[in-house]
């Protein structure tokens, strides 16, 4: 069983890795090692890219009912744009 998309790709036979997709100099890295390897002709990598959402995830959600204000106020300190 696999705990994560990354993990499912090597399992498939491909790169799979997993980055902290709120860390744009992390996820640049991630994105150029696979150009490099994809450029070398070693085929493709996945990008799991982890990142929190900080909004509701339809107009008829309300996700207040299950986080507090104190962890979306947490999460908005690390977003990225």
């Amino acid at each position: 069983m696999s705990k994560s998309l990354a993990q499912k790709a090597i399992a498939g036979g491909f790169a799979g890795v997993q980055v902290d997709g709120n860390d744009v100099i992390a996820v640049r890295h991630a994105m150029g090692l696979a150009l490099a390897r994809a450029r070398a002709g070693d085929g493709p990598t996945l990008i799991e890219a982890q990142t929190y959402r900080l909004a509701d995830h339809t107009t008829a959600d309300d996700a207040s009912r299950y986080r507090s204000p104190d962890e979306l106020a947490e999460a908005w300190k690390h977003e990225p744009i």
